[in-house]
């Protein structure tokens, strides 16, 4: 990206002018390009769609703006939105982030438990949004089975056009109140896709939490994700637990909602997750 053309999108996204210093290409995103953005005042983080997809960024930002409720939880600071020549642009803060200690973890785990405290009337949210490149449905139900059924399972199992997926996903909402019996969840702020790949540390030790697929749900839909590749740190899950104790049928519902997760890493990845979602739901049904 040229110096001038950086200048122009930070000037009309922050309503102030910026001399950029310098700018460095970001890889590793699958959906958008993005630079480092150095300017005489602070570093920042513009990540650019094309117009297709100019979604993405705007349920970004959205997203990011939902999480910011809580204050115990560090986000990136989110400027906003521009479309400008075919292209839209999401401009964030840059932080300077690390791997998690196990301090920081633990200091994760406390304060996602304070984020899932902030709850809505109903499950769902405002507007849908995407998880990875998947589109998210997120209609605002009175009920987490129906919600989870007809925004969640479904969707994704159908989505795969394998048959035996979309049997066992009838099959599996058949019964599905049998995992509720002696548990009403509230719904409760999500990252919503809080893997190992979408949270950091400040040099300082401060958590922090980004690229979000924000809704209000379960919270233990948040946790059963940070177990889907490997786990986080023992002591982020000490943490969680010691300031909002995971409810004892939690270990029966996790493979429910790492389903989920699969069946949109199938949608998006293929046979591996396919196979994977197969095993869940022989282990579920």
């Amino acid at each position: 990206m040229e110096r001038l053309r950086a200048e122009k999108i930070l000037t009309n996204i922050t309503g102030k002018n910026h001399m950029v210093i310098d700018i460095k290409a970001i890889n590793g995103g699958d959906i958008s390009d993005a630079w480092k953005i150095e300017t005489d005042e602070e570093s920042l983080f513009l990540k650019k769609n094309s117009m297709d997809n100019q979604q993405f960024s705007q349920a970004e930002w959205r997203g990011l703006k939902e999480l910011a409720l809580c204050k115990d939880l560090r986000t990136p600071a989110c400027y906003g939105t521009i479309e400008l020549d075919n292209s839209c642009y999401l401009l964030l803060e840059h932080l300077k982030l690390q791997a998690h200690s196990p301090e920081s973890m633990s200091i994760l785990g406390k304060n996602l438990a304070k984020m899932h405290r902030i709850t809505a009337q109903k499950f769902g949210f405002h507007e849908n949004n995407y998880i990875g490149s998947s589109l998210q449905i997120n209609n605002w139900c009175e009920s987490w089975l129906e919600f989870y059924i007809h925004c969640r399972l479904m969707p994704q199992a159908y989505m795969t056009g394998d048959d035996y997926v979309a049997i066992k996903a009838e099959h599996l909402t058949a019964g599905l109140a049998q995992y509720f019996e002696d548990y009403n969840p509230v719904p409760s702020l999500l990252h919503g896709d809080l893997w190992s790949g979408n949270t950091a540390s400040l040099p300082d030790g401060t958590p922090v939490i980004f690229d979000p697929a924000v809704y209000y749900g379960d919270r233990e839909s948040d946790i059963a994700m940070t177990e889907m590749f490997g786990g986080f740190s023992p002591e982020f899950y000490k943490a969680y637990n010691e300031e909002w104790p995971l409810h004892p049928g939690y270990s029966k519902r996790k493979n429910l909602y790492i389903l989920y997760h699969s069946l949109n890493h199938a949608n998006m990845f293929g046979s591996n997750y396919i196979e994977q979602s197969r095993n869940l739901f022989k282990a579920l049904c």
